[in-house]
This record gives structure tokens, C-alpha cells and sequence, in this order.
């Protein structure tokens, strides 16, 4: 399995999805559990929908820390494949098999050859592709057939989609009811709220061996603000922040710190993000609800 790569710089905030720096937030841990739950029930998919930055790939590290003793599993970090060809040879790539077949249905049958024996086995193989939504229309059929993969034991694989919101709108189509049909497990990531975007960020300081008051309470409350919750934003000024606490050889990090980080990003859709009313005070959980289900309808229905 290739694609999932942990950050070793060294840094206070890490550049990649890094395990080991997994902050449990209460939604992050409930999708967490609404894969797991998928997984076990057998189900042939799970789809995992995210904003960009809200830590989808490092979910999905936690849940492959989280399985039983995965035995086959591949991770695609991109959806860039050209055709079904292209994707058919990054999954059997992933999943350390070779083939010397040349066309999609060489590779296809191939595949489920091998699938099969692996469930013999290891059972089922776990697939996990992130940017779903950026996959083809084929490239989605493709997967729905892999899902479709069944032995007398059960299913050869399970697949698991992390994808922007973007591809909800792709499956509303009547092309894909089949394929809406059997995806009953949709968990959804929200920005962290207020409070846990704070301790987000003492979380890090922690993990960075800081003392408990490494943050100014005026510090923490801009960060907070600046991020809207958005971990990669709190990732990305945090650490410019603690840059300009280490260059100055201080011990805190205060608000003077991160007016210089956020001047120094220079990145206009980061600075119109900053909401004044975004304060601890207000919103405390903007963690929506479990589980998204896609109605036999078409429509998409949040369940309690």
C-alpha cells in the first residue's frame, strides 16, 4: 500500500495527514465510527464527504489504525486516471498484485481473479480512494462493479470514497441510482467548533511538549477565528506563528505572533475568511448529525 506518507519534519503543525497527530474531534470521531460501522455490517461502500482541509485523508489513516488487522488493502491518494485502464492498474498496484494484461477487460477479470483468491485468504480487500470527486463517470461504474464482487463468504472488497461535496451532485443522476442504492453509510466532516479549535491547537502544543500557556488567550481566539475551524488553515498559520515565536527566541506564542503569520501567508481567500462573529462565545458544536443517507429517491436525507 502506497499513498499514505506521515509528515517526519519535525514541525509544530504538520505539512501531511500524520497520524500521530490525530486530534479526536467529536465529528471527526463520529464519522470515524460510521466507517467502521460500514465495514463491519459488510456493506460494499462507504462514502466519506468533506470540504478541502477538514482532515478526510487523515481519517481514513485512523481507520485503517482502527481495523482489525487489515490484510489487503489499497490507498489512491488522486483520482487522476485517464481511463478505466489507468484505474484498474493503480488498484492492483496498490494492492502489491501484478499483471501483465494490457486491456480493461484483461485487467478487469484479472482483478477479480485475484480478489477472490485474497478473500480466500485475508477476506474482503479494502480499497480507499481519496478526491472521489474528481473520478470519471466510468471510473465510479468501475468501482460499483468491484463492489459487486461477492464469494459464498461475502464481498471480495469494500470501498470506501473520500470526496468533496461536489460528488453528491454527480450521484443524483439517474445514471447512478444503482450506485446510490448501495451506498448506505455517508458520513459527513464540519469545521471544528470554537472550543475544539482551540484545543486543537493546545492538543499540538502538547504533542510539542509546550507548556500548558504556550498560547495567549488573544492568540488563540485570532487563530480560532482566522481557521473558521478549518484544521489545514489551522495547520498552515499555526506553524507561521510558531516560527515567528522560535526566530524571536521568545516562549509564547501571542497575538502579535499571528497578525505577522497571517500577513506573511499573502493568500487573499485565506484573509477573507477571518469572521468577526466567529468567536468562543457562539456555536459552540457545529458538528452536524452522524449519517447522510442517499434515499432510494435520489434526494439526500440526514438521519438523527
Amino acid at each position: 500500500m502506497v499513498g499514505l506518507n506521515n509528515d517526519t519534519s519535525g514541525r509544530f503543525f504538520p505539512t501531511t495527514p500524520n497520524a500521530s497527530c490525530y486530534y479526536p474531534s467529536t465529528g471527526h470521531e463520529v464519522a470515524l465510527a460510521g466507517l467502521v460501522k460500514a465495514l463491519e455490517f459488510g456493506e460494499p461502500f462507504a462514502l466519506l464527504i468533506g470540504q478541502p482541509g477538514l482532515g478526510k485523508t487523515l481519517l481514513a489513516q485512523i481507520l485503517l489504525q482502527r481495523l482489525e488487522n487489515p490484510k489487503a488493502v489499497a490507498f489512491l491518494p488522486h483520482a487522476r486516471f485517464d481511463n478505466t485502464l489507468g484505474l484498474l492498474k493503480g488498484i492492483l498496484f496498490d494492492l502489491g498484485l501484478s499483471s501483465v494484461k494490457q486491456t480493461a477487460q484483461e485487467l478487469r477479470m484479472d482483478l477479480t481473479e485475484k480478489l477472490y483468491e485474497s478473500f480466500a485468504e485475508h477476506g474482503p480487500a479494502l480499497i480507499i480512494q481519496d478526491e472521489a470527486h474528481l473520478l470519471h463517470p466510468e471510473l465510479l461504474e468501475e468501482y460499483r462493479l468491484i463492489g459487486n464482487l461477492e464469494t459464498g463468504g461475502g464481498r471480495a472488497a469494500q470501498v470506501v470514497l473520500l470526496s468533496q461535496p461536489d460528488i453528491l451532485e454527480t450521484l443524483k443522476k439517474s445514471y447512478f441510482e444503482s450506485f446510490r442504492q448501495r451506498i448506505t453509510f455517508c458520513p459527513t466532516l464540519e469545521p471544528l467548533g470554537k472550543y475544539e479549535a482551540a484545543d486543537y491547537l493546545i492538543h499540538h502544543a502538547r504533542i510539542a511538549q509546550k507548556l500548558p500557556g504556550y498560547f495567549t488567550e488573544s492568540a488563540l481566539e485570532k487563530l480560532v477565528s482566522f481557521s473558521c475551524g478549518i484544521p489545514r488553515i489551522l495547520n498552515q498559520v499555526g506553524e507561521l506563528s510558531h516560527q515567528q515565536v522560535t526566530q524571536a527566541g521568545q516562549n509564547r506564542l501571542d497575538l502579535e505572533h499571528v497578525q505577522t503569520a497571517i500577513e506573511l501567508l499573502k493568500r487573499p481567500w485565506l484573509q477573507v475568511r477571518e469572521n468577526k462573529e466567529f468567536d468562543l462565545l457562539q456555536n459552540i458544536d457545529r458538528v452536524q448529525g452522524p449519517e447522510v443517507r442517499l434515499l432510494n429517491h435520489g434526494e439526500l436525507g440526514r438521519t438523527a
